[in-house]
């Protein structure tokens, strides 16, 4: 068989078995892809189905797909999703295949949808694209899958070949799933040329790109592309992370970015080109007194032989964030040993506040990434940079430079780049932004811009730290709070952008958001910057005492010494129908056999009330001794509903964000991988005249009509 060779994959490779996978697993095309999508872009992909063919448990579709980017229109374009499924000598080590099923016997007329590619004979220049992916599962229920694409022109050329309206299947070794596994995408060649390109489903905006030169470029420069010694991109080099105000856009970041080098600045309408990338400015340095004696310039001494100085300003060049990053980047890359060069963050926050056109200017271009995480075309840079950057890079060695220098038909740009002749980032610069959605003071960002961009969405969500409003000795759960507001927000204007995330406004180390923080940072952003165009005809501005509770009845007048009025505050949150958390939400380690009970845990007996959740978890994890932490407290986190303090489950992680007063009351619980969950002990109580709420009651019921293994039994005695 002619095109790239693979080594063998032995025996002893985890991967080996792939070639006795059961290649005729019946799954729905559809369901996967979106369950997919959904991991890896959520909110980012509009999917609607256009024609489906259903083959026994088997279903295929033809799909139509948008991108939801906030402010921009993108053109449609579409997949063809099938199952790759078993062919070949299967019989044979090493010469298993998969291959594509037919196509065109089962799609509509496809000429109305206007689809620019050979596939269905359509080739106007604002035609939509078209897409073929082939979904590679190993059993039925495993989501670990490869996506496999082909080009449409071999379709269309073999349906003209065969004068046929269905072209015979396209036959792929198995050699290249193995490899996409372990890598994240490789490369398969016929002995015509043709070629399917495997990767990971977090690849496949990676694929859309660059399809058509994988598909159709010289195989020698393909190989070069895929076959050097670096590493292929692991990640997102450049991210924009989206969402309403206080959903954790910079949390996630500086979490993610922990322990690595990160370069941040902030967008505003007054940055430029220079005051992101650097600029000459003066600068004053201490320089000797001078004169001349005898046709001689000599330094001016005092009295007692010191020599005299002056202050004196000059111009030099100051590197901003952009460049700093940049030279720190490729400086790891010269420290580095092959292939594993130290990350470079460079953060910007608020992103959309500039004037992203003219702030990059034509480091635009450097934003297209090769495979590798490379610039695709490189830039040059002016005199002034040149001159800069060949005094930070002198005596710069990079290791990788033969490698490097490949992805460029063999042009030395390693030497253009420490010679400060060229601008090319290196692929462990990552560029990661943040953008308010309900920012009112935005620059607009042109399509061009955003798709050289991933973008991340940031949903509302329960931070789980237990916060708590407190105001007249009355203490209201923070995130009912926001679910209450959010709710009257999202119905009033019609907007996701204007509701508020968890960390919108910060509790104190106590896990306290006090009257005075709620007033004036919440309250004034409800009255300034959302409803004032809706006139406050929600009852929630409803004032007890007569007309509305506008802003400024929240406090006394008092001039300088004005004081927030708590009882507005109590009024205001009541207008939403909340309820004060109880003063002493305290643990309770009620004995249960003082209620005349017995509860049992699977067949452990429990004690105590509060004793109940952190045993169920504890049970589970002895039932599923292969879970990891992160997925105990992911498949337990749902029961946080039963508990009113607005947390329940953990790991180490969230465990240290915890206020002081819930991270000293909790349980832990050791898992498989070595890390804890913690189980939160408070807030577990039976209903009393006082309280009528039975959180005891709602977890067992919870639990029990869930498939977990674990049955709570509570029995009178």
């Amino acid at each position: 068989m002619a095109g790239i060779q693979y080594d063998m994959v032995q025996e002893n490779d985890p991967y080996y078995n792939l070639v006795t996978g059961d290649f005729f697993a019946n799954f729905d095309t559809l369901k996967e892809f979106k369950y997919q999508i959904d991991k890896f872009f959520p909110t980012l992909w509009n999917i609607e189905e256009i024609s489906r063919r259903e083959n026994g448990l088997r279903a295929e579709s033809l799909i139509k797909c948008t991108f939801n980017i906030p402010k921009s229109s993108h053109n449609p374009f579409y997949i063809y999703l099938c199952q790759l499924e078993g062919g070949g000598r299967r019989n044979m080590p090493y010469e298993q295949r998969i291959q594509f099923r037919e196509h065109t016997k089962w799609v509509p007329d496809l000429n109305t949808l206007n689809i620019a590619n050979k596939f269905h004979d359509v080739a106007e220049a604002d035609s939509a694209e078209c897409y073929l992916i082939g979904i590679y599962k190993r059993s039925e229920n495993d989501h670990d899958v490869i996506f496999t694409g082909i080009h449409p022109n071999w379709m269309y050329d073999k349906r003209i070949e065969s004068e046929s309206t269905s072209p015979t299947s396209f036959q792929v070794k198995i050699y290249p799933i193995q490899e996409a596994y372990k890598s994240g995408r490789d490369i398969f060649t016929k002995e015509d040329g043709q070629r399917a390109i495997c990767f990971k489903p977090n690849k496949i905006l990676w694929y859309m790109e660059n399809r058509d030169k994988l598909h159709l470029e010289d195989i020698n420069k393909v190989k070069k592309m895929m076959a050097n010694k670096l590493t292929p991109v692991d990640g997102s080099r450049q991210v924009i992370y989206y969402g309403a105000p206080g959903t954790g856009k910079s949390h996630i970041i500086k979490k993610d970015t922990k322990g690595e080098e990160v370069i941040r600045t902030t967008f505003h309408p007054d940055t430029d080109y220079s005051t992101f990338v650097g600029a000459y400015k003066p600068t004053t340095i201490e320089k000797d007194v001078m004169t001349v004696i005898d046709a001689k310039a000599v330094p001016v001494k005092d009295e007692d032989g010191k020599v005299q100085t002056e202050s004196k300003i000059i111009y030099e060049f100051v590197p901003q964030a952009f460049l700093q990053a940049y030279v720190k980047a490729w400086k790891f890359y010269s420290e580095a040993t092959v292939g594993d060069p130290e990350k470079q963050y460079l953060i910007i926050e608020e992103i959309n506040r500039g004037n992203c056109a003219q702030i990059f200017g034509d480091l635009f271009q450097l934003l297209d990434r090769n495979e590798a995480g490379f610039s695709e075309y490189p830039i040059s840079a002016d005199a002034d940079m040149k001159r800069h950057l060949q005094k930070y890079f002198k005596n710069l060695e990079i290791l990788e430079k033969d490698s490097i220098n490949a992805l460029y038909d063999g042009r030395n740009v390693v030497e253009e780049v420490l010679n400060g002749e060229i601008l090319l980032l290196p692929s462990n610069l990552y560029i990661w932004a943040t953008m308010n959605t309900s920012d009112q003071s935005l620059f607009p960002i042109d399509s061009a811009f955003k798709r050289r961009w991933d973008w991340k969405y940031m949903p509302i969500s329960n931070g789980e730290k237990g916060w708590v409003i407190e105001a007249d000795k009355k203490k209201y759960d923070w995130w009912q709070f926001l679910c209450a507001i959010n709710e009257k927000i999202g119905s009033t204007t019609s907007s996701e952008d204007k509701k508020l995330g968890y960390f919108f406004c910060k509790a104190d180390n106590k896990g306290i958001i006090s009257a005075d923080r709620f007033v004036g940072k919440v309250v004034f952003y409800i009255w300034n910057d959302i409803f004032k165009d809706y006139e406050f005809a929600d009852k929630i501005f409803n004032d007890p005492e007569g007309g509305k509770l506008s802003f400024d009845k929240f406090y006394t007048a008092e001039g300088e010494n004005a004081k927030v009025i708590e009882k507005k505050v109590i009024s205001f949150l009541t207008n939403l129908e909340l309820k004060p958390i109880e003063d002493n939400v305290d643990p309770i380690d009620s004995d249960i056999s003082k209620f005349g009970l017995k509860i049992k845990v699977n067949d452990i007996e429990v004690k105590k009330f509060n004793a109940i959740p952190y045993t169920a978890v504890e049970e589970y994890v002895k039932l599923n001794p292969e879970k990891s932490a992160e997925e105990v407290a992911s498949i337990w986190g749902k029961f946080v509903s039963c508990n009113p303090t607005s947390w329940f489950i953990v790991t180490d992680e969230g465990r240290q964000s915890l206020s002081e007063r819930y991270a000293g009351y909790c349980y832990e619980i050791k898992c498989a991988d070595g890390r804890s969950v913690w189980v939160n002990k408070d807030g577990w109580r039976r209903g009393t005249d006082k309280n009528p709420r039975d959180t005891v009651q709602e977890f067992i019921d919870a639990v029990n009509t869930e498939d977990l293994g674990i049955h709570i039994e509570e029995i009178k005695q």
